[in-house]
């Protein structure tokens, strides 16, 4: 049986496919455990800012926030019961033993997964806020992938900046101290700033030095 050419590309772009979502689900399913202490430092940030130190307030609010913080704290790498029993140890002393055992296993049978924009919203986190407290794993509320994208460009330009001055690079103020509108070069050439600028994009236009030679 002959098989055509296109066939053969059909199987093999299948094959490439097939391989390619492998590879993205094995990504997927390593993202959580990439990021997760990324996630726990940026959100015990914003819980240190709001509740003034690292305790959760004891009511409704202080629980919601203990399960995220536990649902992140299962992807650290070690012992997750561990791990988690030592976090709300420190975050949520108030915890009696028998909550805590409950918190523990639900979060084991099923640790939560949060998007970029699902956990911005669960912890109804402000732009403000975001921005004050460097927090770069997790949206603000209404925040587009665009302008997410937008920030992360500007910090890249930021960083490109910092280490083009530490590698010797002059900084922009710097470099305009040295130009000709601080130097001011037509005042020691005896002429208008006008002319200055004139002569200089038009060199034809400089008036000639009369000659030294006897006619």
């Amino acid at each position: 049986m002959v098989v055509s050419v296109a066939a053969k590309h059909a199987e093999i772009a299948l094959r490439h496919n097939g391989e390619a979502r492998a590879r993205r689900a094995e990504r997927a399913a390593e993202r959580p455990a990439h990021r997760a202490p990324f996630r726990v430092k940026d959100i015990t940030q914003l819980f240190a800012d709001r509740y003034g130190g690292q305790r959760l307030p004891d009511d409704d609010s202080g629980r919601d926030d203990a399960r995220i913080l536990a649902d992140h704290v299962a992807y650290l790498a070690g012992d997750q019961r561990r791990n988690i029993f030592n976090w709300m140890r420190q975050w949520a002393p108030w915890m009696e033993q028998d909550e805590l055992d409950r918190l523990i296993t639900n979060v084991l049978a099923k640790p939560l997964r949060y998007g970029a924009a699902k956990l911005g919203q669960r912890l109804n986190l402000t732009r403000e806020e975001r921005a004050r407290l460097k927090i770069t794993t997790f949206r603000a509320v209404g925040q587009t992938a665009d302008q997410l994208e937008a920030e992360r460009e500007a910090r890249r330009r930021d960083a490109k900046r910092l280490k083009g001055r530490k590698a010797g690079a002059k900084p922009r103020d710097e470099y305009e101290a040295g130009s000709a509108e601080r130097l001011k070069p037509w005042v020691v050439e005896g002429v208008s700033r006008r002319t200055w600028y004139r002569r200089r994009l038009s060199p034809e236009a400089t008036p000639q030095q009369p000659s030294s030679e006897t006619p």
